[in-house]
């Protein structure tokens, strides 16, 4: 049985399935992109967060401080 079965999966897998050619080639994914922000000079260069991405920034910082504080601490 073994024998029968090993050559059954041997040619299986030499002549291929064949779905290619009945189904087609699978749908494209969809090309997403996401522009980042226009900042001006001063938003650029500075040391500061630009007011206009405050908010985002605090959500971003208080998800980081979530999954920190949620996240097991190692035994030393």
């Amino acid at each position: 049985m073994q024998p029968a079965l090993a050559a059954w999966l041997a040619l299986s897998l030499l002549a291929g399935t064949g779905a290619e050619e009945m189904c087609g080639a699978p749908p494209a994914s969809p090309v997403r992109s996401i522009p980042a922000p226009h900042l001006s000079p001063e938003e650029r260069l500075s040391p500061h967060m630009p007011e206009s991405l405050r908010c985002d920034a605090c959500h971003a910082i208080a998800f980081q401080v979530g999954i920190r504080e949620t996240a097991p601490r190692s035994q030393e």
